[in-house]
């Protein structure tokens, strides 16, 4: 089974890579990781017009702070089993 972790889906390029990959069906699960929560499962109701829900996981943390990596992917493994990753961290600049 194949995992998508995505960055920042709570506005902007990150929600919008975020749902039109649960239209394209690449992916079995998706890993979603932002600040807002609330923002977080808006972009998890969206992509659940695609995508049931108990493939989609939230996960809500700052990146800027790397010492919670670790956490995350732990949590990610745990909760998916999967071992393929395919990490999106969409960006602007």
């Amino acid at each position: 089974m194949k995992t998508c972790v995505i960055t920042g889906v709570g506005a902007g390029i990150g929600k919008a890579t975020a749902i039109k990959l649960s239209e394209s069906k690449l992916f079995d699960n998706y890993a979603l990781i932002g600040r807002n929560l609330k923002e977080i499962e808006a972009t998890r109701k969206d992509m659940a017009k695609s995508v049931d829900q108990e493939h989609i996981k939230v996960y809500s943390i700052d990146l800027v702070s790397p010492e919670q990596i670790p956490g995350i992917i732990k949590r990610i493994f745990q909760d998916f089993g999967s071992r393929v990753f395919n990490l999106m961290y969409p960006t602007y600049g």
